[in-house]
């Protein structure tokens, strides 16, 4: 196990997270291992774990989502902790599970030694926004670490569990401790992470918790099999921004029932020479080559960083801004069917 120290030193979690509490949570992680939330995070995160994976885990105490994840197949990780005595403890730990080659350990203020350490393809932040006073570049120093895949973990914005950090905090006061925990809104953290969100949307509040997840963009290889089509998204993934899956779905029906199917069925079997011309249908290619075309551009407006994709971006939010009102110099109205929608959409969302 390679350990090291940070340029940068968080006292108030030194503090507060010291020999006996990083004594007492790695006794509890022997005894009943992760907890729930510990779990949930793992369940998510398992099926990326492959030997060709690393994970940068920040603010990971005693090493928790490190070992179980290492031992899930992970290749390698970093622990970043502001607390030494948690890095001690996790160290022991990694020796006791021959993991010590495998883990790293770094001991500082990640918001600020981040740029001394290597992106990974995992990164979680569990239970640490909550511990940290500026959250947000944190967040921030966090998410372009990860190369595919960001986890963290927050306490939900609700009146109870404000209660209960205010009265935490009080008793910290009281014993003249110096280190807090905080609530941070999660509107406040979208308009903290997407800056542009209220120039597009409007002004806005949640009213549920953010969900958001991973379109994974695909092509079925070795699809010829006797008797069997693969249509739609078995055959290849469609990225919601393109608004295409239905349309390819229906297509594939199309051209099976009513061009090829007829042909099939005069004469007997259904061997691969058959479906061949399914697959090779160039009004099928068509689609999909749109399709496909369309997911691929839209990840590249949203994660590409050259020059090109910014004025790309750039473009796109003006014309967003400015649609409305250059519509209106240009006398465009929207039909009455486009305003029926347009008021029946924001009845749903305003619930007038």
């Amino acid at each position: 196990m390679a350990c090291c120290s940070g340029c940068s030193r968080y006292s108030e979690a030194e503090r507060q997270f010291g020999p006996d509490i990083a004594a007492r949570d790695l006794e509890r992680y022997r005894r009943k291992g992760p907890d729930a939330t510990s779990r949930l995070l793992l369940k998510a995160l398992r099926v990326y774990s492959n030997g060709a994976m690393s994970l940068l885990d920040i603010g990971g105490g005693v090493g928790v989502l490190d070992f179980e994840l290492l031992a899930n197949g992970v290749g390698s990780a970093t622990l970043v902790d502001a607390s030494p005595a948690y890095l001690d403890a996790a160290g022991r730990e990694a020796e006791s599970r021959n993991m010590a080659e495998r883990l790293r350990c770094v001991a500082g203020d990640f918001a600020v030694l981040g740029k001394s350490i290597e992106s990974a393809d995992i990164v979680t932040m569990h239970r640490v926004v909550c511990c940290y006073p500026d959250h947000a570049s944190l967040l921030t120093a966090a998410t372009t670490h990860a190369r595919h895949v960001f986890a963290l973990s927050y306490p939900r914005d609700r009146w109870y569990v404000r209660l209960w950090v205010e009265l935490e905090n009080a008793r910290r006061r009281l014993f003249g401790n110096p280190f807090r925990t905080f609530v941070h809104a999660p509107d406040a953290e979208l308009r903290s992470m997407l800056p542009k969100l209220t120039s597009l949307i409007g002004e806005f509040e949640l009213v549920s918790k953010v969900e958001s997840g991973r379109i994974h963009l695909y092509t079925t290889e070795n699809y010829l099999h006797p008797g069997v089509v693969f249509i739609g998204d078995t055959f290849q993934s469609v990225c919601p921004t393109t608004a295409t899956g239905l349309s390819k779905i229906l297509t594939d029906v199309d051209i099976l029932c009513n061009e090829l199917a007829p042909q099939w069925l005069k004469t007997p079997g259904m061997p691969a020479a058959k479906l061949t011309q399914f697959y090779d249908s160039p009004r099928k290619q068509a689609v999909d080559r749109h399709s496909l075309g369309g997911g691929l551009y839209a990840r590249a407006m949203a994660t590409e960083s050259s020059l090109s994709w910014i004025l790309r971006r750039a473009r796109r939010d003006w014309k967003m801004r400015t649609g409305g009102w250059r519509n209106r110099l240009a006398g465009i109205q929207d039909s009455p069917a486009t305003m029926t929608a347009k008021m029946a959409a924001r009845q749903e969302i305003t619930g007038q």
